[in-house]
């Protein structure tokens, strides 16, 4: 077989496993296969024959039946009974603990006993942090605590925790109460050579900068870093600097054939085939590391054999191979972000050295790696966060020098402590002002106005069209001169007709309400570029479910905020809403608290309590407060009236006495809790649409709306509503199921 035909066969295999999510992708694979089998050899007739061509088909084909058959599947129990109940739990801890940001222990665990009952299914478990303090894979423990379903993706493109613990094996969570285990269990693995080189670190390094070097050297995953720091490392663009990657495995192998280059090829094979399986152990044979490893081995293998390695060549055969071996790592974001990193850098450097040769090389090459690095992973960022670190590069050209001593000198002390910790720590203690000092850039990075942009989502065409753009911009060296000019233009062209300006468009023209699955209501209203939030209950919404879907909008600051309720819980929500996004305009319902203006007031522009018929407006929307007690908000938008409903007190009597029950001629959209609506206001409303936030309603009230025709929304069984102007009202569970596409 030609090495043409060799690359077109594992290409369609990993075109195959990316066509997955795509109803009838493997289908189309099977007829572009039989369509070049019968085109392409009468027109490329020195390239692979027709049966090659229909083999590229086939594997295509095959491809996404091997996915599915490798896709763990929930074995067939029936928990129901168990479900929401306390329960006794017997298993076996299956990975290394980990601290959740709730600040409790989280791992995975092989149920082996419910009550009395054998059973065999695997748990996300968590875990108070003192129970689980010294719990180690391996450990058998007794558990009391409540089995719950995985919840989905909560707003429109978020976030899936259902399918992402699937994918590990995970079908139910545990949420654990107390827990018990024999702290004297024989059990011996990789995490205990973990446990000691970061111990060894923290010792010679203290807290944070031991921690922060054991998980440059480890990867984040090894090692619980403290999430705030995780945090400004993602804010400023270096979150590749704790997951464990090629670069780390670069550096790894480099210095280990440095020190070995006056010895035999043969020792040097060794040692360097050694050293890579080690590391790959010790950072938990993460996707990533093993891509990395398998191209390292085939310098080291090179180097034995006197052969040139084929990067490009090399980089397509290890991605064929782990996908080989589990296939669903085709869905695993660092190793996606690995194989593009990689990418990037063997396509641009050389193009982006050419371009800088008037530089000096040492310094050229320090712009050009970080530079084709970040421009072959955003386009991935934008796809899964739609956010983008200004000073990125500029964050990683400044410190360059300092990741490279740190990581170093961090693998050192690692090999030194896994010997004798104590030495270990002696040699780390070298890093301590380095580390300070390279923490210190990374704080005032995150201080800078800007630091994060959210540009918005992009959709997979829009993904696929800037890498075509890179892949132009590498081809043009291929080409004659006018062609270099033609490509480049046309490239950037299409870039910005297919992805700068729909973004621009849809931010700048986009009229669109989302009212989330939470209760008390919290609706988010987008007018043409102008964004209000209304209402946010708590701490945990506003990072887990606000926070990401405004980014993902592309929206970098709220033009107005209003508050329906007072509770402490709520003004922390505000709060953390405040540390990411500023708010111009704060609104408050009813009179405020002393504790709200003293904690809400200094951090907006401006703050007032917005009274009784008090009318705001913004280009086409307008909203209006109809009623403290019980609190209505009404809302024009699109010749569309909302009105949020919060609290009880809406029983037959009540709108006898408040005008605005009347329709006013628009069509009404109506958002309550689900309970407490009597039937006459129902009648009086007469809405188009009701969104109940709850599972389930009433039969009297569903029997009431159900007599008027109104369309009915559930967001404990929908999730998040949305109504945009173009496409009306979706739900969350049917954009989940229209664009769960995985690249």
């Amino acid at each position: 077989m030609s090495r043409t035909s060799g690359v077109l066969l594992c290409l369609a295999y990993i075109v195959g496993l990316l066509l997955v999510p795509v109803p009838g992708g493997n289908y189309a694979m099977l007829v572009l296969g039989a369509i070049a089998a019968l085109t392409l050899p009468r027109y490329w007739r020195m390239g692979p024959k027709s049966g090659i061509w229909l083999l590229v088909g086939i594997v295509g084909f095959l491809a996404s039946f091997y996915f599915h058959v490798r896709t763990p599947q929930p074995p067939g129990i029936d928990l129901s009974a168990w479900m929401g109940q306390p329960v006794m739990v017997q298993g076996k801890v299956l990975s290394e603990p980990r601290l959740t940001r709730s600040h409790r222990i989280q791992f995975k665990l092989n149920i082996s006993q419910i009550e009395d009952q054998p059973v065999q299914i695997n748990a996300y478990t968590t875990a108070p942090l003192l129970q689980a303090t010294g719990l180690h894979p391996g450990y058998q423990v007794e558990v009391r605590g409540r089995l719950y379903e995985p919840q989905p993706a909560s707003i429109p493109g978020g976030f899936n925790f259902r399918h992402y613990l699937a994918r590990q094996g995970m079908f139910i969570g545990l949420s654990a109460e107390t827990l018990k285990f024999e702290s004297n269990q024989a059990s011996w693995g990789l995490w205990w050579m973990r446990q000691r080189i970061v111990r060894s670190l923290v010792q010679g390094l203290d807290v944070p900068q031991g921690v922060v070097i054991s998980s440059m050297v480890l990867g984040r995953r090894a090692v619980d870093l403290p999430f705030d720091i995780r945090d400004k490392f993602i804010q400023v663009g270096l979150a590749h600097v704790l997951a464990a990657s090629g670069f780390h495995v670069s550096l790894l192998l480099g210095l280990v054939l440095t020190l070995t280059q006056e010895l035999s090829k043969r020792i040097q094979f060794r040692a360097g085939v050694t050293i890579l399986i080690l590391y790959s152990a010790l950072t938990g044979f993460a996707p990533s590391v093993l891509r990395a490893s398998l191209m390292g081995f085939g310098v080291v293998l090179g180097k034995l054999l006197d052969r040139r390695v084929n990067i490009l060549g090399s980089l397509l055969l290890t991605g064929t191979l782990l996908l080989l071996v589990n296939p669903l790592w085709i869905q695993d974001l660092g190793f996606q972000l690995s194989f593009l990193a990689t990418l990037g850098l063997v396509m641009t450097v050389p193009v982006l050295m050419e371009m800088l040769d008037y530089m000096p090389p040492a310094i050229a090459s320090g712009l050009a790696v970080p530079i084709s690095a970040f421009l072959w992973t955003f386009p991935l960022q934008l796809y899964h966060f739609g956010v983008l670190p200004p000073y990125g590069t500029l964050v990683n050209l400044v410190t360059l020098l300092l990741v490279i001593v740190l990581t170093l000198g961090g693998m050192v002390s690692a090999c030194v402590a896994l010997i004798w910790p104590f030495l270990g720590s002696l040699v780390s203690s070298v890093l301590y002002y380095p580390t300070v000092a390279f923490l210190a850039i990374i704080e005032g990075f995150t201080e800078l106005p800007g630091n994060s942009v959210a540009v918005g989502k992009i959709s997979v065409v829009q993904l696929l069209v800037l890498y075509g753009v890179f892949g132009l911009f590498w081809l043009k060296d291929r080409i004659g001169i006018k062609g270099k000019k033609m490509l480049l233009g046309m490239g950037i062209s299409l870039a910005i007709a297919v992805v700068v300006i729909p973004l621009w468009y849809s931010q700048q023209y986009r009229s669109q309400v989302t009212v989330f699955a939470t209760r008390p209501p919290t609706v988010a209203i987008q007018n043409r570029g102008k964004v209000v939030l209304v209402n946010t209950p708590d701490f945990g919404v506003a990072q887990y479910t606000l926070i990401p879907f405004f980014q993902s909008q592309g929206v970098n600051q709220l033009d107005a905020g209003i508050m329906l309720t007072r509770q402490e819980r709520a003004i922390q929500g505000w709060l953390k809403i405040l540390d990411t996004l500023p708010i111009r305009r704060f609104y408050q319902i009813g009179d405020p608290t002393t504790q709200v203006e003293q904690k809400i007031e200094e951090e907006v522009n401006t703050y007032q309590v917005l009274q009784v018929n008090q009318g705001l407006k913004w280009k086409t929307l307008s909203i209006k407060g109809l009623s403290l007690d019980p609190q209505v908000l009404e809302f024009q938008l699109e010749n569309q009236r909302w009105l949020v409903l919060k609290g009880s007190g809406f029983t037959e009597n009540f709108c006898e006495v408040q005008s605005w029950c009347s329709s006013q001629g628009h069509e009404t959209v109506l958002i309550w809790s689900g309970r407490g609506l009597a039937g006459e206001v129902i009648e009086k409303i007469q809405p188009k649409v009701a969104i109940s936030l709850s599972e389930d309603l009433d039969p009297a009230i569903l029997s009431a709306l159900t007599a008027i025709n109104t369309q009915v929304f559930l967001t404990g069984r929908d999730r998040a509503i949305q109504w945009n102007s173009q496409r009306g009202f979706s739900t969350t569970s049917d954009s989940q199921s229209q664009n769960d596409v995985a690249f």
